[in-house]
């Protein structure tokens, strides 16, 4: 099953104590309910990989729903999202296992407790010359009503004459790709512009760490303002 890790570069990350949490609050405007949406961070302990110490994530939202309860018509309701997230101390950065736009909301409420988060940026382009890549995703495209497109192959296709194409007319937003482990067996990834690593397979959590670990470190190197 894939497996992502989203970037968020953080320089002054807190030192918790087992258990202990990083917490904030937000008003929501949900009908006939007057408490506050809370985002958490909880240290739960060292990841399996020693260079990782390791987070359980809470972050309450709220979204529109079409459901009865009691008798009564529920239009909105607020949803728990729980998470793990991973942080690397001598490099400030953490990876989080969620959504893009959940990722945005939690450190964003947690600014307010002093947690500053920031998500990466990549170039792509500079991405590509890791391995082959066997696709792409393009987005904003001067095509007549399509906004985005995605091109796959069985193996290295940048030079292909489709790809130059729609790299000509678009902007690309995602890699697939096959990139080489320590084990000597090509993963299979993909990487976003806003720096998200999806694992098509689940090697468990040292293998992938570390080899995410080793990915972020090249990609220091392709980062775009």
């Amino acid at each position: 099953m894939p497996i992502s890790y989203r970037y968020y570069r953080c320089e002054d990350a807190p030192v918790l104590g087992l258990e202990d949490s990083v917490r904030s609050q937000a008003q929501l405007a949900i009908d006939g309910w007057h408490g506050e949406a809370e985002s958490s961070l909880t240290y739960v302990g060292r990841s399996d990989h020693a260079d990782f110490e390791k987070y359980d994530c809470l972050h309450q939202v709220d979204r529109q729903v079409d459901a009865v309860f009691k008798d009564h018509d529920v239009k909105q309701l607020l949803f728990n999202v729980r998470f793990t997230a991973y942080y690397n101390r001598d490099e400030k950065y953490f990876l989080v296992q969620t959504g893009k736009k959940e990722a945005r909301g939690f450190f964003s409420r947690l600014e307010k407790s002093g947690l500053n988060a920031e998500p990466g940026s990549l170039d792509l382009d500079l991405v590509s010359q890791l391995g082959p890549t066997t696709g792409g995703w393009f987005g904003n495209l001067k095509i007549d009503k399509v906004s985005s497109a995605g091109i796959f192959g069985s193996d290295e296709i940048v030079g292909s004459d489709e790809w130059s194409h729609y790299a000509d007319v678009g902007v690309i937003s995602a890699l697939n790709m096959k990139l080489p482990s320590d084990a000597g067996v090509p993963q299979s990834v993909m990487v976003t512009k806003d720096r998200l690593v999806l694992l098509m397979q689940d090697l468990g959590e040292n293998t992938n760490l570390h080899f995410v670990s080793k990915l972020n470190a090249e990609f220091d190197g392709f980062e775009t303002v």
